[in-house]
């Protein structure tokens, strides 16, 4: 049994750090699978190792009641704080050879949801955090190191259902460098809400998340969308808290005029209410959560793509144009494709807009105006002041709670402003809808932390307009990428990656295969520095071939998979690219 026990562990270790620890690209959501699912656990541990759940306590539901009814935001969670760590809660499993698991389990009665938030965080190398819930329909993790930098706050998405478990794998050499504590847990009290005020955030219609919009909300993928695949990727989902609990916002990654690739995201002032500001470094921005195509799906699309904290480095005040510019605390990983959209601050009325957006945190959708729009003040409440842009939906779309924050595009495809709300919904597809311009919010107020100028454009290039940009690798990266082609591309069967040039890297290659969720599908990895003991080295092993004219080559056969897109990750050591690969099967 030991021996097979020292078996699984290598096994375990050598497909986490192939596919995960490799990809040091600082993403908070790693993948893989918690320990204790395996069969070793289940043969060895489980039997003795049974945990006892730490209740929490229901909530006053009637002091919630009152209080939301004071309150401009929604909030779909309640916050419960506690104090459970690694010596006064849960409990340790020793599993052999100095590795250990510490588990510990939160229950509670009749929420919809929960939502983990640490004060104390901090994974030495070789560890992994899993989060789940009871039956193992949603595993969060794994969490490693370069999930997140510091030993602060560190938040996670939600969780379906009224028990989660937290497991925490340690390794013998980083024994007793762990630290976890649970401060808070965002306890799901509504499924259902209303906009009030006509603000955006939060949620306003039938079950939060997934599958919650109204039903005339339009995906992303659907034929409104074909020409915006390229702004889509800047659009996130933002999971926040405040003081009072947690909501939803939507929001983009915004371009500088000097395509810096500085990680920013604009939205919305009012989405931080209630001292929100204080709690930045608990949010949550998902990435690519949408439809792969037009249909709804059935099952829940991935929200792995995603990244926890930011600080806020301008905001706007909410009777003007309520914007609110972040900047996450970690660069954001490129198998994200992220993509910076662009801007115009001339406040010239578009010809049409439209709006991409996660209306009632749910999987990503679009709106459009096909008329002019109209310069007028929020809900005209004052006439004269001219801070926002008037929009009335065509085509049976319209934004919801949840929406707040998320661009306006013109007929250019820049960013012109950011929901600030509005009445529209589907059942009100006549109301307009009420977005902060950019043009006001670039000059703001007085200092750089209440206008978007300082940031945007930050070497005082002075344009009026700035285009989008996919994200832009460092120079390496680009010879890197220039000297690598995939062929045939689409592809009935396999394809063929070659690397002219490689000679110029002599270093180990990883090359991973994941579909359009995000999942990993295939994955191999090469040394290039075995292969360069003399130019004229040639090896046709295993289909790879590296000769005088310094080409590495490898042939990836995709037999077995579905048709549809995935993606190339191809990475050394201090480089990493994505490319597209269409798959048309057999």
């Amino acid at each position: 049994m030991r021996k097979n026990f020292t078996l699984f562990l290598l096994l375990y270790f050598a497909f986490s750090v192939f596919f995960f620890t490799k990809n040091v690209f600082s993403q908070i959501n790693f993948g893989g699978t918690p320990y204790s699912f395996g069969s070793e656990w289940q043969q060895r541990f489980e039997a003795q190792n049974k945990l006892v759940p730490h209740y929490i306590p229901t909530p006053d539901m009637a002091k919630i009641k009152e209080e939301d009814s004071k309150r401009t935001n929604n909030r779909f969670a309640y916050p419960i704080y506690m104090s459970h760590n690694l010596q006064n809660g849960g409990q340790w499993t020793e599993i052999g050879e100095g590795h250990r698991i510490w588990r510990l389990t939160i229950q509670t009665e009749n929420a919809w949801c929960l939502r983990p938030i640490f004060d104390k965080f901090y994974l030495p190398k070789g560890a992994k955090l899993f989060i789940y819930n009871q039956d193992q329909s949603e595993v969060l993790g794994a969490f490693t190191q370069e999930s997140y930098v510091g030993k602060g706050r560190f938040a996670t998405d939600i969780i379906e259902g009224n028990t989660i478990t937290i497991e925490l794998f340690e390794p013998a050499h980083a024994r007793n460098q762990s630290e976890l504590q649970l401060w808070r847990v965002g306890y799901g009290y509504r499924k259902t809400g209303f906009a009030k005020n006509g603000l955006k955030s939060g949620n306003n219609n039938g079950i939060l998340g997934f599958g919650s919009s109204g039903s005339c909300n339009v995906n992303v993928n659907c034929a409104l969308g074909n020409n915006w695949q390229d702004q889509k990727r800047g659009i996130v989902k933002i999971v926040l808290d405040n003081i009072n609990g947690t909501d939803h916002c939507s929001g983009s990654l915004i371009n500088t005029a000097n395509n810096s690739n500085t990680p920013y995201i604009l939205s919305a002032k009012h989405c931080e209410e209630n001292r929100g500001s204080t709690f930045i470094d608990t949010w949550v921005f998902i990435f690519n959560y949408e439809a792969s195509t037009c249909s709804n799906p059935a099952l829940q699309p991935s929200r792995g793509q995603s990244m926890s904290g930011a600080t806020i480095v301008a905001m706007g005040d909410e009777s003007v144009s309520d914007f609110l510019l972040l900047k996450l605390n970690q660069n954001i990983p490129e198998s994200y494709l992220p993509y910076f959209n662009g801007w115009d601050k001339s406040g010239t009325n578009p010809t049409n807009a439209t709006c991409i957006h996660h209306p009632a945190g749910d999987i990503k959708k679009i709106s459009v105006d096909n008329n002019a729009i109209t310069t007028e003040s929020y809900y005209n409440d004052l006439p004269n002041d001219n801070t926002h842009f008037r929009v009335v939906w065509d085509n049976n779309t319209t934004t919801e709670s949840g929406s707040s924050g998320s661009p306006l595009f013109d007929q250019n495809k820049r960013i012109v402003g950011q929901l600030h709300g509005g009445e529209a919904a589907c059942s009100a597809l006549d109301k307009p809808d009420w977005f902060g311009k950019f043009s006001i919010s670039w000059n703001g107020g007085a200092t750089a932390d209440t206008r978007l100028r300082d940031w945007l454009d930050p070497t005082n290039l002075n344009p009026i307009t700035v285009n989008g940009v996919n994200f832009v690798p460092n120079a390496l990266e680009n010879v890197f990428a220039q000297s690598t082609s995939i062929f045939p591309n689409p592809t009935t069967d396999k394809f063929l990656i070659k690397i002219e040039n490689s000679q110029s890297f002599e270093q180990f290659i990883e090359i991973y295969i994941t579909n359009a969720e995000g999942k990993n599908v295939l994955g191999l990895a090469e040394n290039f520095s075995q292969f360069f003991e003399s130019n004229n080295f040639t090896n046709n092993t295993n289909n790879n071939t590296i000769n005088n004219t310094n080409i590495w080559q490898k042939e990836i056969s995709l037999k077995g998979l579905q048709k549809g897109v995935y993606f190339a990750h191809i990475k050394t050591e201090k480089t990493a690219f994505t490319k597209k690969i269409v798959f048309l099967g057999e």
